[in-house]
């Protein structure tokens, strides 16, 4: 660059100096407030900027926070329902279990009574009450030998109509369990069965 160039360019930068000097001098049409802002607003707005970016990042923090809480809401109450069908099938065993052992306990009273017990296969598992020759074989002979043998083993008649066919189905359970031919099983339910025909 040559000397001549040089001095036009620093002519210009100085004519541009003086015209910003006046510029800036002169007041903008809305006082320059929204235009220019002093350091110290700056600053306030950096930190204002600051603030709501973490009160941001701080409520996405606090909404995944919710998040995992629901779902671990979520897996406690499956687990927990787990649990309970769980207690209500060991319930149901239990139950099984009591009903087999009141079946256990009128087949030896049964016993006591003068029947005789033979294994019902050759290994020797499980029994067949068999009646001793003296006991009548007609209808009334084997209603009463049923009815003795069932007497405090089968349900009572439930108040509930919701609650018949359960107790239809524990009746026929427990007549196959003591082979109950099905000529006595109508005379069986005819007592059980009465509070509810009187009605």
């Amino acid at each position: 660059m040559e000397r001549e160039e040089l001095k036009t360019v620093a002519a210009q930068v100085e004519a541009g100096r003086l015209a910003g000097e006046e510029a800036r001098r002169k007041s903008l049409p809305d006082d320059g407030e929204e235009m220019f802002v002093p350091s110290k607003a700056m600053g306030a707005r950096a930190q204002e900027y600051e603030v709501q970016k973490m009160k941001l990042e701080l409520r996405r923090l606090e909404m995944e926070a919710e998040s995992r809480r629901i779902e671990v809401e979520a897996r406690r109450t499956d687990r927990e329902a787990g649990a309970e069908i769980h207690k209500m099938e060991l319930e149901a065993q239990l139950e099984k279990q009591r009903l087999e052992a009141e079946v256990r306990m009128a087949e030896l009273k049964a016993g006591a009574h003068g029947e005789l017990r033979e294994p019902a296969n050759e290994n020797g598992e499980g029994l067949i009450l068999r009646a001793p020759q003296s006991v009548d074989n007609s209808l009334a002979g084997r209603t009463k030998k049923f009815g003795d043998a069932l007497r405090h083993v089968l349900p009572h008649m439930p108040s509930e109509h919701a609650e018949l066919p359960q107790f239809f189905d524990t009746v026929k359970i427990l007549f196959k369990i003591y082979q109950v031919p099905a000529d006595v099983q109508g005379k069986l339910l005819i007592p059980i069965l009465k509070p509810l025909l009187d009605v």
